[in-house]
């Protein structure tokens, strides 16, 4: 009774009567007795020690959808579903529409790994993926595409978010929602990441994933499309519990995420890429006005280089208490602009980096500048 129970389908095995060597579904437990169906086997007197065995595949990845627990095997390249509501049963065929569920596939290559996605599940492999569509075995179908799957080792990189599936595959970050994938990491460049691990708190993508020279981790605003690079983490999972997302680092350390709230001792830096105005020739810059929110206690500095160049600073700005103004709906307080002069020669591109302490929130950025001539 510990480990049977009604309703299991065992593997008989190891009888001298050959015919008794099958899969059966028991009927009742006792403690000394398995009752099977009526004439499901052959009467016989067995001296030798038999096995029965409640199997289960042995599966490279798992999830699960609608009730049921699915996995795939790159030994037998076999898709598999569980019985309905029950996950230590595989191997249940009684012609109903809680029985488990098996398919070989033909495709080439490994499973990388699979997820639950809407009302499908998805078997994945590097340039391929199976789609699984259904709600039970007579009605199940299974659908191939060749398109840019999830790459081997990155299983723990997806992430569904607002019913879009986000990966990291040999090319880059998709994004997939039942059509055909985007790719959404360009910026990447000719970067290429293994090893994903990611995580989200229901609006951003946090991935952390390793370019042969050390590990990166790097999140995706979904609502605006933009990539940030946080620092060098290196995740082994993440952890999600209401809006707190939680990871656990290399070392066994576990960090709290980004939780909404601002940290007055955050050190951060902003690089932007070089600015030259879509014009050709060379231009004087002469005028940085910023329009930001910096409060008392925080500190931001400004530096620029020219053509590549060194960088050199154009100042520093302090946080202070928000401007007050009368309105017409009492008194207003809200962000400041600040204008920055630049040391700066002609040249043909501008580069800007922006550094500091505690929150800020840059609202705006205008760069005055006069064209030269062409050398």
């Amino acid at each position: 009774t510990t480990h049977f129970r009604a309703g299991d389908t065992v593997t008989i095995t190891d009888c001298k009567e050959a015919s008794n060597n099958k899969d059966l579904l028991i009927k009742s437990v006792s403690q000394t007795k398995l009752t099977f169906g009526k004439n499901t086997v052959k009467d016989a007197r067995e001296t030798a020690e038999i096995t029965i065995a409640r199997r289960i595949p042995d599966l490279d990845f798992i999830c699960e959808s609608e009730n049921r627990l699915w996995g795939c095997e790159n030994k037998t390249q076999t898709i598999y579903g569980s019985a309905l509501g029950d996950p230590t049963n595989f191997f249940t065929y009684a012609g109903v529409s809680t029985d488990a569920y098996a398919v070989a596939v033909a495709s080439e290559g490994e499973f990388t790994g699979c997820c639950k996605l809407a009302s499908s599940v998805l078997f994945w492999k590097e340039t391929k993926l199976h789609k699984l569509l259904g709600s039970y075995p007579a009605e199940y179908a299974l659908y191939d595409y060749n398109i840019e799957g999830l790459q081997k080792g990155s299983h723990k990189s997806m992430q569904i978010i607002n019913e879009v599936l986000y990966y990291l595959g040999t090319h880059g970050v998709y994004a997939y929602s039942g059509g055909m994938p985007s790719l959404i990491s360009a910026a990447f460049g000719e970067t290429s990441f293994t090893k994903g691990v990611a995580g989200t708190d229901g609006d951003t993508y946090y991935l952390s994933a390793t370019d042969g020279a050390g590990y990166h981790l790097m999140l995706f605003e979904t609502r605006s499309g933009l990539w940030m690079r946080e620092d060098d983490a290196k995740a082994i999972d993440f952890a999600r519990i209401g809006k707190d997302l939680y990871m656990l680092g290399g070392a066994g350390e576990v960090y709290l995420m980004d939780s909404g709230s601002d940290d007055p001792d955050l050190e951060w830096m902003a690089q932007f890429t070089p600015f030259h105005e879509t014009l050709e020739g060379r231009k004087l810059f002469s005028k940085l006005l910023i329009r930001m929110e910096l409060p008392k206690g925080s500190w931001m500095k400004v530096q620029m280089r020219c053509d590549a160049g060194r960088w050199r600073e154009a100042g520093t700005i302090l946080g202070r208490a928000p401007s007050i103004a009368k309105g017409r709906g009492g008194l207003q307080g809200g962000p400041e602009s600040i204008q920055l002069r630049l040391p700066i020669s002609r040249c043909d591109r501008f580069e800007l980096r922006l550094s500091g302490h505690g929150p800020c929130t840059l609202q705006a950025m205008i760069l005055e500048y006069r064209l030269g001539s062409d050398v």
